[in-house]
C-alpha cells in the first residue's frame, strides 16, 4: 500500500461539510445557543469556500531583507480546556486573545534582538475547532 501524502488528504472535512452539513443543521440547529447559530453557519460557509479563488489571498514579504528569505516561525497558542467555556460563551474574547498573544510575540522578539531593532510582523489566524471537530479555540501566529 502506498502512503498517501498529506497534501492529498486535505479537503476531507470540507467535503464532509459540503455533503452533510445542511442535513445535520436541519436536525440539530436548535441544540446550539441561538445567538451562535449564524456564526456557526458562517464559519461552515467559509470552511467550504476556503482555498478557493473567491476567498482571495494575501502575500507578505520583507522588502528590506538581504541574504535570502527569512524562515517563518509558526506558533500555536492553545487555550487550556478549563478556560474554553469562557471563549465559547463570548467569542469576542478570541479577538482579545489573539491581539494579546501577538503583543507577547512582538515583545519577545524585540527583547531578544535589541541591537538589531527588528520590526516584528505577526499574522494571526483564529481557529475555533480542532481536527476532532470539538471546540478548541487556538490561534496560529506567523
Amino acid at each position: 500500500m502506498v502512503k498517501q501524502e498529506t497534501w492529498k488528504k486535505r479537503g476531507i472535512v470540507k467535503q464532509i461539510l459540503k455533503d452533510h452539513f445542511h442535513g445535520f443543521w436541519e436536525l440539530h440547529a436548535t441544540q446550539f445557543p441561538e445567538d451562535l447559530r449564524e456564526s456557526i453557519q458562517e464559519s461552515v460557509r467559509k470552511a467550504i469556500r476556503c482555498g478557493t479563488k473567491d476567498m482571495g489571498f494575501a502575500r507578505y514579504e520583507c522588502m528590506g531583507c538581504t541574504g535570502g528569505d527569512p524562515e517563518p516561525v509558526i506558533i500555536c497558542f492553545t487555550v487550556p480546556k478549563e478556560l474554553r467555556k469562557y471563549f465559547f460563551e463570548d467569542r469576542r474574547k478570541l479577538n482579545e486573545l489573539s491581539k494579546e498573544v501577538a503583543r507577547v510575540i512582538q515583545y519577545y522578539y524585540r527583547r531578544k534582538n535589541k541591537n538589531k531593532q527588528y520590526e516584528v510582523g505577526v499574522i494571526t489566524v483564529i481557529h475555533t475547532f480542532g481536527r476532532d471537530l470539538k471546540f478548541n479555540p487556538h490561534s496560529m501566529h506567523w
